[in-house]
């Protein structure tokens, strides 16, 4: 048995961060292990540096580099269940967790795409692009 008393093994505060009850506690585990977090960063780099796009987000019109701060900020404040650059997508890139609505890719031609979609396409294109 672990004692909870100090200097007999864990204190009660270890015990509660270990067991993840405290908030905050396991951030440490709240990203995508590394070469999956290689992957979203080259994604989002790429997206970053597309001139010929913008993303449609809940009706407003943004450049990529708005874009990708908030995608971004997104991951790091809900990407607790994200494992893989798939799942970035689909839970954090696809659609807005406030409305449900759908992000949309406007490229230069005037075409909208869903961004999932788009995302899907651009990051097998970069995981080819990638490989020796």
């Amino acid at each position: 048995m672990v004692s909870t008393h100090p200097g007999r093994g864990l204190s009660r505060r270890q015990l509660v961060c270990l067991f993840g009850l405290l908030p905050g506690a396991g951030s440490a585990w709240a990203t995508p292990p590394s070469a999956e977090m290689v992957r979203i960063e080259r994604l989002l780099t790429h997206i970053g540096t597309r001139r010929d796009m913008r993303m449609v987000r809940n009706g407003q019109i943004y450049d990529t580099d708005m874009a990708v701060t908030f995608l971004r900020r997104k991951l790091s404040s809900m990407g607790d269940d994200v494992k893989t650059a798939e799942e970035f997508i689909e839970r954090i890139a696809t659609r807005s967790s406030t409305t449900g609505q759908l992000y949309w890719v406007r490229l230069s031609d005037g075409r909208d795409l869903p961004a999932g979609d788009f995302l899907r396409v651009e990051l097998a294109r970069l995981d080819k692009a990638a490989k020796p």
